[in-house]
């Protein structure tokens, strides 16, 4: 699939051309008068369908010449391409860039498109294409399935949109000119098959180990995405650094503090701010002055002064600087100031602090000082910290990752700063979270704990102290003191045990049902009751947490299965879509307010409504019988629900005991040959947290009372999923505490399954041209009889509703009117009897080899037939009485008639 796109003007400018033959393609040149270039600037590696660049993070400051730009493109029609670049002059082989700030010190894609997703702020444009090379799209599906971000395109925009609006943010804060193009790819995650990296080039061109601008990261982590793009204001065009400094502090240290709190203000949510100062304010005074000079393991340099000391510093002079300008300067715009008009120049600490003495007669030269030598003033530091909101935003920060990734109390997410603090590489570990290293620390904490029910303080130190080599001794009195948190050894006893992640289990399924609530009706007070429960799991008091969020569970059931009108339609939903909760049939048009909603559809909303309203259109299997083997909520499911339309695949699960509380991963298995024996042509799409985040972010899922999905039909497809498959949902936890991720101290368990055959082909698409109470005109031809089937098969006894067009022992005889005008333009009324079937349960027993075909037969009786193709106006009432009062009407008007 080939995409129109408006490319970036090229007109004039000369293409850079590939020859297929080349693996890599480096161009030379000789360093100018003025300044120092390398000489191996871009190396190339071309695949069948695409072309990936490196150009050296160096060229940002070419400091000899005016940047200009470069065109890239493939053999090949032009429009059939993206088109990355130009460039306007070349000279041999040195070019000279107009828009180089397009993809910043990063390696970057041409190819054939399939997609693009783009996004305008401020006059900033920026594109994310989506490659029709099956090994670029290929590493993008499989990264948007560890994100939980299943539709790749919704995806591809949301993040653009974000980015477009966090640029337009960071210039605007610094009061610097925009960026003209932002050019996003998704990371190559393999070299192409046979490739093999130069060594000669591997360390300086990032071949195989390259830093993306985009960087593939998840939906969630917008502030580290945003301060990818920061420094083209930094390090790139502009840029200010302090002098006689062994690490880039000011560059670091900006590139944090400015990129994660545009993120705050363009999301809207404090995490971001709560991420980046309070975490690093404690690793600082915990143990920044023994680890100054530790050299980091992966991108090297000193990782405790770039990413713990440098946007703690900056944090530091912006509040010195707020304060001795009243209000009216803040780092930002000084950075500007100071670089505005000195393009591809650097500028000092000491011609910035000149600057503030002339200007604005403020004197800054000794705290620059004190940053450049490592000496802030920790008094001051402090008051900064807690004066403002840093605190409650590294609450929220906490709340966040807690519910959508640990399920663990503050106690334990301490213990995971204090191993950052002496043992972990800082980088990684507060960009802002790294699962991977807190399942490790969780793992080596426990099997250094004792094997006993109950567990003491001098044990959980001792086992501290074995993780961070004996710098733990004074743990609770360090974060109790400087995190100002209620740390406990209960707290983790009640961790490891399950306690704590049930109760919280249990708050989250209550807050999205909240959440859910919330579109239509004043939820206050539910959101009342649930604050008070978290608040008494965090005071540890876990009995009356446990009994306050059951009691809030059953309160909100009363709340969101009300139905007043006995329509299946809860009161809450017919707020939102404006019908009356107290009428069945608010117009009285004959038809149930449920097929009046959702006839054709299916919404991801929190509410089965629309299930119901569909049954004809879905296939569902029910267990015959349920037995709950886990004390887990939501861990043992009931039933499962399947429906289509031409672009996405709805699945619904209700469980034996609600709700679903994600302590336990749950799984979508897409076994493509059909054979429960063989597990190695499967695909699974795991819904554990933290991939809910990108499911909900993008409306693909809602997990609560049940768990409803939205799976693009394009996605499985590109993932290798056929049109017939067998469908496993699968769950799994790890250990006594029911922890939805790996942990390797802990054994994993594996809960039932229930799984179904599929097949698309067969089965029915919602309707998209019934309007039911509506008036339709369609054009048909008479007939006598119309059937239609559908083949299900299940390979085990289950209760299955059959919601297809099937016939069943319970039928309602209709009688329908329908006027019908011929081609001859002769009126006729014809009165019409249909059997109809109307969907009801029942229970058919079904093994892997039998196949039971269902058929649906309308029969017709019609008085005059005519052998025309005519137009008819159709009414389709649901209910029996609405065509008894037609009929009812219309003797009324013969009579009237025949009186006259």
């Amino acid at each position: 699939m080939i995409v129109t796109v408006d490319f970036l003007n090229t007109s004039g400018k000369e293409w850079v051309w590939f020859n297929y033959t080349f693996p890599k393609l480096v161009w030379y040149y000789s360093p100018g008068e003025g300044g120092y270039l390398p000489k191996r600037v871009l190396m190339v590696d071309v695949g069948k369908d695409y072309v990936q660049l490196w150009p050296k993070m160096v060229f940002f400051r070419p400091m000899n010449f005016k940047p200009e730009s470069i065109v890239i493109r493939l053999d090949g029609i032009l429009k059939d391409w993206f088109v990355i670049a130009s460039y306007s002059q070349r000279t041999r082989d040195l070019l000279f860039f107009d828009n180089y700030n397009l993809f910043i010190h990063s390696p970057f894609f041409a190819g054939k498109l399939y997609k693009l997703a783009k996004s305008t702020a401020d006059g900033t444009i920026v594109y994310f294409p989506l490659f029709a090379s099956k090994l670029l799209i290929s590493d993008t599906v499989n990264f948007a399935t560890y994100d939980g971000t299943y539709d790749i395109y919704l995806s591809a925009q949301y993040k653009v949109d974000i980015v477009a609006r966090g640029i337009h943010v960071m210039s605007k804060l610094l009061e610097l000119p925009p960026l003209d193009y932002i050019y996003m790819y998704q990371l190559r995650k393999t070299l192409p098959e046979g490739a093999e990296p130069d060594q000669k080039y591997i360390t300086d061109m990032k071949l195989a180990d390259s830093l993306g601008v985009f960087h593939d990261d998840m939906i969630w982590r917008i502030g580290h995405i945003l301060h990818h793009y920061a420094p083209i204001w930094l390090n790139g065009v502009y840029n200010l650094e302090f002098e006689n400094v062994t690490a880039p502090i000011w560059y670091k240290g900006m590139q944090d503090y400015l990129g994660y709190v545009a993120a705050s203000i363009v999301t809207g949510n404090p995490i971001y701010n709560g991420s980046l100062i309070v975490p690093r304010y404690l690793i600082y005074l915990r143990s920044f002055d023994e680890r100054r000079t530790f050299m980091g393991t992966h991108w090297g340099g000193l990782v405790y002064v770039k990413y713990v000391y440098a946007p703690l510093a900056m944090f530091y002079l912006d509040s010195i600087l707020r304060n001795e300008s009243g209000g009216l300067l803040n780092i930002y715009k000084l950075h500007g100031l100071a670089v505005a008009g000195r393009k591809w120049q650097l500028v000092s600490d000491r011609e910035v602090a000149a600057i503030l003495d002339k200007e604005f007669g403020i004197d800054m030269s000794k705290h620059f000082d004190e940053v450049r030598n490592f000496k802030l003033n920790k008094l001051m530091l402090k008051e900064f910290v807690e004066r403002g909101k840093w605190y409650d935003y590294f609450y929220s920060y906490l709340d966040f990752i807690r519910e959508y990734f640990t399920l663990a109390p503050d106690t334990i997410h301490m213990v995971y700063l204090e191993y950052v603090a002496w043992k972990s590489d800082p980088e990684f570990a507060l960009y802002p979270f790294n699962r991977n290293l807190y399942q490790s620390i969780i793992s080596d904490l426990l099997q250094s704990l004792p094997q006993t029910n109950s567990l003491t303080k001098d044990e959980l130190i001792n086992a501290l102290n074995n993780l961070t080599g004996g710098k733990s001794t004074d743990f609770f009195e360090f974060y109790t003191r400087y995190a100002h948190l209620n740390l406990s050894v209960a707290e983790v006893e009640a961790f490891i045990n399950g306690t704590y992640p049930r109760i919280l289990g249990k708050l989250i399924a209550a807050k999205k049902m909240i959440n859910a609530l919330s579109k239509a009706i004043d939820v206050s007070s539910l959101r009342s009751e649930l604050w008070t429960a978290y608040m008494l799991l965090k005071a540890g008091n876990y009995s009356g947490a446990e009994f306050h969020v059951e009691s809030l569970l059953d309160e909100i059931y009363k709340v969101k299965y009300r139905d007043r009108d006995r329509d299946l339609v809860p009161d809450w939903v017919e707020i939102v879509y404006g019908t009356d909760p107290y009428l069945a049939d608010m117009d009285r048009d004959g038809v149930n307010d449920l097929y009046e909603i959702f006839t054709g559809r299916i919404v991801i909303d929190g509410d089965i409504s629309d299930w119901l309203a569909n049954s004809e259109y879905t296939l569902n299997v029910t267990r015959s019988s349920c037995v709950d083997r886990n004390p887990i909520l939501g861990s043992a499911i009931r039933s499962m629900y399947i429906a289509r339309d031409d672009k996405y695949l709805y699945i619904a699960l209700e469980f034996c005991d609600k709700p679903y509380t994600v302590q336990s991963r749950l799984a979508l298995s897409f076994d493509r040959d059909l054979d429960m024996r063989t597990s190695d042509d499967r695909i699974d799409l795991p819904m554990s947290i933290p991939r809910i985040i990108g499911m909900e972010t993008l409306n693909l899922g809602y997990f609560g009372d049940f768990v409803e999905i939205r799976l693009p039909l394009e996605t499985l497809q590109l993932l290798g999923v056929g049109t017939k498959f067998m469908l496993i949902v699968w769950m799994d936890t790890w250990g006594d505490a029911g922890l939805p991720y790996y942990v390797s101290a802990l054994p994993r368990i594996y809960l039932d399954s229930l799984s179904v055959e599929v097949d698309l082909n067969s089965l029915p698409l919602l309707p998209t041209d019934r309007v039911i109470g509506v008036p339709i005109t369609e054009t048909i031809t008479t007939t006598k009889t119309l059937t239609t089937s559908i083949t299900t098969t299940v390979t085990k006894t289950v209760t299955v509703p059959v919601t297809m067009p099937v016939t069943v022992t319970k039928a309602k005889t209709k009688t329908l009117i329908i006027s019908k005008t011929d081609t001859k333009s002769i009126t006729t009324t014809v009165i019409k009897t249909a059997t109809e079937t109307v969907a009801r349960p029942t229970t058919i027993t079904l093994t892997k080899e039998e196949t039971t075909t269902l058929f649906h037969t309308i029969t017709e009786t019609i008085e005059k037939v005519t052998t025309t193709t005519i137009t008819a106006t159709k009414f389709a009432p649901k209910n029996w009485m609405a065509g008894v009062i037609v009929i009812l009407i219309i003797v009324a008007l013969v009579i009237m008639l025949v009186r006259r």
